[in-house]
């Protein structure tokens, strides 16, 4: 009976062995499962995170969307409105080319008037006799006629 004893007492160690590692096998696999539940929990509140986060790059997706309609809207009419000053500088450029056109009209105009009025001064120079006296009787000063 001593080897049967021996046998059951290294059964029972064995036993009290295996026992300890299921043990401690269970408060592993709690551990792993407590640290897997948090794992969830963090991987869930990231996904929430990541959600979110999508969430407000599309809205700002959406507003640079409208601010580049904005911008393309704001191009086209300040394209137009360098189209309409491209031609208001046509015809100020046409206007400026008329006044120059008019003033040299004017100058030659000019030009001519004083050449004419110059030869009326010779003219009347020459033609002009000298004025003849009369008195005026009433006040005797000579009045040049």
């Amino acid at each position: 009976m001593d080897k049967r004893a021996e046998i059951v007492d290294r059964t029972g160690r064995n036993v009290d062995r295996r026992a300890e590692i299921v043990d401690r096998t269970s408060r592993i696999v709690e551990s792993t499962d407590q640290s897997t539940d948090r794992r969830v929990r963090a991987t869930d509140r990231a996904a929430k995170i990541v959600d979110r986060a999508l969430e407000i790059v599309d809205r700002a997706a959406k507003i640079v969307d409208r601010a580049l309609e904005i911008v393309d809207r704001a191009a086209k009419i300040v394209d137009r409105a360098l189209e309409i000053v491209y031609r208001a500088a046509k015809i100020v450029d046409r206007a400026a080319k008329i006044v120059d056109r008019a003033l040299e009209i004017v100058d030659r105009t000019a030009k001519i008037v004083d050449r004419t009025q110059n030869r009326r001064i010779e003219s009347s120079k020459r033609r002009l006799p000298t004025p003849k006296r009369k008195i005026n009787r009433q006040n005797r000063k000579p009045i040049f006629a």
